[in-house]
């Protein structure tokens, strides 16, 4: 069953092409190489216009005549175009259950993978741990529901996925490295190993810089301590010396005046020592006596309360130094 069409043929179109040519050719050499000015736009603009208007009747008489043949063609077209309406219904129809059919297939073929993936003992062939990170739809391919794809090559395809994924996981398992958990997180997702390696050097010298950086500033805050502690410790034993210092002359000091006391004589006793002196006079004015002492200062404090005691008017003018001769 066909369409037979008696005839489409079309002769080609005949018209006074070189006449027309001619005397387009005559009729533009004057328009060739013109030069219009501000004072000949006028000139131009009707140019323009003549130009134009030959241009339109050319463009009008192709419309025109292509108009005319399509009309066979769109009569044709819009016979066509009913006979595929009959067609169309029971087409989609037949189109429906094929469809139908073909999603029944794919899903009796994906539970038959699922099954075989199912029924591989990976906890074996992986460990427990790993086991749980492999899923089917990681290899899982949309082409393998197709009915051109057979079991036997789905099978092989998985069973070279879960071969790569040991034999890589091994890899990873022999890697000195302390970060075999964070790779295998990463492997899971991607399954390239080249880029678990990378990524564990990656991880090693980031490592490498933190831990470096870590020790540099331990090192640094114990040197700081250290410091701390060593003026802390020299600071403490300035204050005991300064103190012991102290201590030593206050005891001199003492040591010192213990000794002035036991020098300074009472009138009582210079008087056993030295027998009777000659009394005072009834009548004892104050008189201006000048000493020269060559003494220590707490020498000097000690005599300086006395006189206080005594109510002597101590006039004090203090030299460099003298010899007691």
């Amino acid at each position: 069953m066909e369409i037979k069409v008696q005839s489409t043929e079309l002769k080609p179109y005949v018209f006074n092409e070189e006449e027309l040519k001619q005397k387009l050719v005559d009729y533009l050499d004057k328009y060739q190489k013109l030069v219009f000015t501000e004072e000949t736009v006028k000139d131009a603009k009707n140019a323009r216009a003549e130009l134009n208007k030959l241009s339109k009747g050319i463009t009008s008489k192709v419309t025109e005549i292509k108009k005319h043949h399509l009309i066979p063609f769109t009569e044709f077209k819009g016979k066509t175009d009913g006979l595929l309406e009959l067609i169309a219904e029971p087409l989609a129809e037949i189109d429906k259950q094929i469809k139908a059919f073909e999603i029944k297939q794919k899903e009796e073929k994906n539970q038959l993978i699922l099954d075989y993936w199912n029924n591989l003992d990976l906890v074996e062939k992986l460990g427990e741990d790993l086991a749980h990170k492999l899923e089917l739809k990681q290899v899982f391919d949309d082409k393998w529901l197709n009915a051109t794809v057979s079991m036997k090559k789905i099978k092989e395809a998985i069973n070279t996925f879960v071969d790569k994924v040991d034999a890589d996981c091994s890899v990873i398992n022999d890697l000195d490295t302390p970060f075999t958990l964070v790779l295998f997180n990463i492997y899971f997702k991607t399954f390239n190993l080249t880029d678990v390696m990378t990524q564990n050097n990656t991880l090693i010298q980031e490592k490498k810089e933190a831990d470096e950086k870590e020790a540099k500033r331990k090192a640094e805050q114990e040197a700081r301590e250290a410091k701390a502690k060593e003026e802390a410790e020299a600071k403490a034993k300035r204050e005991a010396e300064e103190a012991e210092k102290q201590a030593k002359i206050k005891e001199d000091l003492a040591k010192q005046q213990a000794e002035i006391q036991n020098d300074c004589l009472t009138k009582e006793e210079a008087i056993e020592v030295h027998g009777d002196v000659e009394p005072a006079p009834e009548t004892d004015e104050p008189r201006e006596i000048v000493y020269k002492m060559l003494i220590t200062k707490a020498q000097e404090l000690i005599i300086s309360q006395h006189l206080d005691e005594l109510g002597v008017i101590l006039d004090k003018n203090e030299i460099p130094y003298f010899t007691n001769k």
